[in-house]
């Protein structure tokens, strides 16, 4: 994690280390960087929504199957081994 905050300060550093910035320089750049992380953190959300829907519909999907094979396949693959239901 320290790694990664390291990289995101990157951009800033020759804003954050100049002296002659400016109180409202600073301000936009904290607001738009909050701004920005917000929007990844949405994104992230929206994502792990998306991911976490998906996995649902597969498991589901891999039910239904499973029934399939129970109720309709199994009785019919016994008989023609010859095995009855």
């Amino acid at each position: 994690c320290r790694i990664w905050l390291v990289d995101a300060m990157k951009p800033f550093r020759p804003v954050l280390q100049n002296p002659e910035t400016s109180t409202a320089e600073l301000e936009s750049l904290i607001e738009s960087s909050s701004e920005q992380v917000n929007a990844l953190d949405n994104l992230r959300d929206a994502l792990k929504t998306q991911r976490t829907a998906e996995l649902e519909s597969r498991q589901a999907a891999r039910t239904a199957l499973e029934k399939s094979l129970e109720t309709e396949r199994r009785p019919l693959l016994n008989t023609l081994a010859g095995l009855g239901t």
